[in-house]
């Protein structure tokens, strides 16, 4: 997923980072959001800031996991 950080004047808009990952990313809701959609045990790559790096573990935190 590919997923807008609001108060991040300088990110990178999410139509670039999908045009960026060969249209394999898809634009999320949110962070939260986005790891929710995750339903078994996976790895996440964060890319970006560590501001957002920070708010993916913190949302991470909150999310319950759900075996499907």
């Amino acid at each position: 997923y590919a997923v807008a950080e609001p108060e991040q004047h300088l990110a990178l808009a999410v139509e670039k980072i999908i045009e960026a990952s060969g249209g394999r990313a898809i634009p999320g809701p949110d962070i939260r959001g986005a790891l929710a959609q995750i339903t078994t045990p996976s790895r996440v790559l964060i890319c970006g800031s560590l501001y957002l790096a920070g708010e993916v573990l913190k949302a991470y935190e909150t999310v319950p996991y759900t075996a499907s």
